[in-house]
């Protein structure tokens, strides 16, 4: 919360990109839910990401931030199969109910099907079986990718395949030729196939899709082929203005898309990326320029701003 108080411009939260929120140690200490209520006390959007079953707290919290989202990772339908790739994840019954209960909250909620992984969830039928019963539970928008494989932990990764089928490790030597940075990604011509398959999938059931850090060998973004969304999360999440003890979301014609951004009407330049992405961490937000005439729109801005 003191790292937030010394913001005068917030990005929306991310629980998480390295970690589950929802393990079972949350049950004895309730730390997901401590950091989603300082958000929504804050009155800052926060994406939650999850392969397990979401806590009504938790539920009942994001409720309340209606710019917030909630991300389900949710491989198959395939129980045996789904234990397999998420071993520490909950049960497809218990995935689904998260999806169906948040919904019905009218939380904005995401089925990630990251990753797809070759020979083992990418059966075009099954896929739009996980799809359909996802629509059915209020889902409005999709993340999709295919597995990458890190070089440091290949062999580690083949070895996990085997145990599944002893002939994958084969197959997927056959198949993972690129390279990019220090991953090797699937043959650009089965990943182009299988996104087709699924952005006519999810079309068909009127969602939108968006797809996680994929690209070619020379670097071209496949969200520019296959995206149905200007943002990743199918939605807008605002860029959030400190205003006394609480933010408000600062107004956006770009759908939330600072990648894309040339001209901000948010009033923070600092934020337009112009098609070429930066990283912008803690310390950047601290020290980002908010200009006057967007400090005006909210009647004035905070001591701590720094425009």
């Amino acid at each position: 919360m003191k790292k937030l108080d010394n913001l005068s411009i917030s990005p929306p939260g991310y629980l998480s990109p390295t970690s589950d929120p929802f393990q079972p140690v949350n049950l004895k200490y309730g730390l997901a839910e401590k950091v989603i209520r300082v958000f929504v006390d804050k009155n800052i959007p926060i994406l939650v990401v999850t392969k397990r079953s979401v806590t009504e707290e938790a539920l009942s919290l994001l409720e309340k931030q209606k710019d917030s989202v909630l991300e389900v990772s949710l491989l198959t339908l395939d129980e045996r199969l789904r234990r397999f790739l998420s071993p520490g994840g909950s049960s497809v019954k218990e995935l689904l109910s998260s999806l169906e209960r948040a919904s019905s909250r009218g939380i904005h909620t995401v089925l990630r099907m990251d990753p797809l992984l070759p020979f083992l969830n990418d059966r075009e039928e099954d896929m739009y079986r996980l799809l359909k019963e996802a629509k059915e539970r209020g889902v409005k928008h999709v993340v999709a990718s295919c597995l990458d494989i890190p070089l440091r932990i290949k062999r580690l990764v083949f070895l996990s395949l085997s145990r599944w089928d002893s002939s994958l490790p084969f197959k997927y030597e056959r198949l993972y030729k690129e390279r990019i940075s220090n991953s090797l990604q699937a043959d650009i011509r089965y990943r182009r196939e299988l996104f087709s398959k699924v952005k006519d999938m999810v079309n068909s059931l009127k969602l939108s899709l968006s797809l996680c850090m994929e690209f070619t060998e020379d670097g071209r973004n496949l969200n520019e082929l296959y995206s149905t969304s200007r943002n990743c999360e199918g939605k807008t999440m605002p860029i959030s203005l400190k205003k006394g003890k609480t933010f408000l979301p600062l107004p956006c014609s770009n759908e939330g898309s600072c990648l894309t951004c040339f001209n901000p009407d948010c009033g923070v330049s600092d934020l337009a990326m112009r098609g070429r992405a930066r990283y912008l961490s803690y310390g950047d937000f601290r020290r980002i320029r908010v200009e006057r005439w967007t400090c005006s729109l909210f009647g004035s801005c905070n001591p701590i701003d720094r425009g």
